[in-house]
């Protein structure tokens, strides 16, 4: 988030969030619905600490674990936050065993370690999908008050969106900004398009390699051409877990240590939601550090690869590793599915038990509607869905966005895949792969949002709040198609 014409944002978030158990709360909140109770004229319930049944009223979750009921979630009282969370209205509840107590959430918006061991790791987003509409509105008024520092009714708000977003997805974002935040005016452009803006292109098949997902969009005069979206698994977080996987092998089956071991003795042990992503991190961290595409295919015994000079690195426990073959190993999935392919026949196909690394991969890679295929694949699918007339322009401007692509040499080695693939001297096709910056392709949606919304004939497009009111949130569809 951030304001346009500014070259980064102001604030950045992840798909992930933290998620405590405020056990003050709960027992306040519980205390309040017994007095409640009481009053309605089950006087024996309160005295007795049950709930009339003979059952012993329910007691907050031990050591933060919530508790499931079968009648969902429930809206709670808010309570004021901390260091790391979003202060006044951070808390969500949800329903218990019983059905007549409530489990009061504190929400962890900047550090996931805000909330210590006793922290749950939840998605936000999830391919670009929000999955908790009332979450996600917390994070924009923390935003609002802690990083933007203004209150949104004050600005016209530029919103991106996946290219693949549902009219109903559309409208709650647009519902949301009126009626809860009152912005004088929005407007949604997807994704793909703003990061084409950002280096200069308005025709271009943008490859946005993000956590969840690389997705390969094909942006034709400003205008997507939905018919050659191609989606896939190979996003930063399957290489994330494939690295892992490969320093387990290298441990003997040891788990890489999420924390210093005088911390981890001092908490003991963490949620394995919260263990996994420290462990993820840390192999991100290795990677940004020493990873790098190869000029060539990868191949472990030829002499370039594996005379090659390991790069130290020292775990959260200490332990210094040095980061060999993995660096070239690792990015190349994303140009060869294959290695990846075989580790998960070996280590869930071969029905022996998977190591918990493997399977969490697998279960990661396993979604519906995305294929496991690399980038130049999924380019040359893209393009060649799209009408004959824009193929050779749509090939000679490969985007590459996204912060699951940042490797040095990137560039270059899926520029001479697709090449090959489309034996590209024969159809006379120039293939041309463009990449700004590290720090750029990081946030291109955003900066060409930025772009766009500081553009002086830009008002002219927004929906405004007049519009709104008087044609409803359908209108979003008809102002931002």
């Amino acid at each position: 988030m951030g304001f346009a014409g500014e070259d980064f944002p102001r604030a950045y978030f992840t798909s992930l969030i933290g998620r405590t158990v405020d056990l003050e709360a709960t027992r306040r909140l519980e205390a309040e619905m017994d007095a409640a109770v009481d009053s309605a004229g089950s006087p024996a319930r309160a005295r007795a600490g049950g709930n009339g049944k003979g059952k012993a009223a329910p007691s907050p979750p031990a050591n933060g674990q919530p508790q499931r009921g079968g009648k969902g979630a429930a809206a709670s009282p808010a309570v004021p936050g901390g260091s790391g969370e979003s202060e006044g209205g951070a808390a969500n509840g949800e329903e218990k065993d019983e059905g007549d107590g409530r489990t009061v959430y504190r929400w962890h918006v900047d550090s996931l370690m805000g909330g210590g061991a006793d922290m749950d790791v939840v998605p936000l987003m999830e391919d670009g999908f929000v999955t908790d509409w009332d979450l996600m509105e917390k994070v924009w008024e923390h935003a609002e008050r802690t990083r933007l520092k203004t209150k949104l009714s004050d600005h016209p708000v530029l919103i991106s969106e996946k290219p693949f977003n549902s009219s109903k997805e559309r409208m709650k974002y647009t519902e949301i900004m009126f009626e809860k935040f009152g912005v004088p005016a929005e407007f949604m452009s997807k994704d793909a398009v703003l990061a084409c803006f950002s280096i200069g292109r308005t025709t271009a098949s943008l490859v946005d390699v993000g956590g969840d997902s690389a997705v390969v969009t094909p942006v034709y005069d400003g205008w997507v051409e939905s018919k050659g979206i191609v989606k896939s698994v190979l996003g930063s977080s399957a290489l994330q877990r494939y690295y892992l996987h490969l320093l387990e092998e290298a441990r003997g089956g040891d788990p890489i240590p999420p924390l210093p071991t005088t911390m981890m003795k001092a908490v003991g042990s963490l949620r394995p939601s919260l263990a996994e992503r420290l462990r993820m991190d840390v192999a991100r961290d290795m990677l940004a550090l020493a990873g790098r595409t190869s000029d060539s295919a990868f191949e472990a015994d030829a002499p370039q690869f594996s005379s090659i000079p390991s790069v130290p690195f020292r775990l959260p426990d200490g332990t210094e590793v040095g980061i060999g073959m993995d660096r070239f190993r690792v990015p190349e999935l994303l140009v060869n599915t294959s290695p990846l392919t075989e580790a998960l026949s070996g280590g869930v196909g071969s029905g022996q038990d998977p190591s918990p690394g493997m399977r969490l991969l697998a279960e990661s890679l396993s979604r519906p509607g995305f294929g496991m295929r690399p980038l130049q694949a999924t380019v040359v699918e893209s393009v060649l869905a799209c009408e004959r007339e824009q193929q050779a322009q749509l090939f000679n401007s490969v985007v590459l966005a996204g912060g699951g692509c940042c490797f040095e040499g990137l560039a270059e080695r899926v520029k001479a895949e697709i090449e090959q693939s489309l034996d590209a001297p024969s159809t006379g096709w120039r293939v041309k792969v463009l990449a700004a910056g590290n720090n750029e392709r990081k946030v291109s949606t955003w900066l060409g949002g930025s772009i766009l919304a500081s553009l002086g004939s830009f008002h002219e497009m927004w929906l405004s709040k007049s519009e709104y009111e008087e044609h409803g949130a359908h209108m979003i569809d008809k102002k931002c198609p």
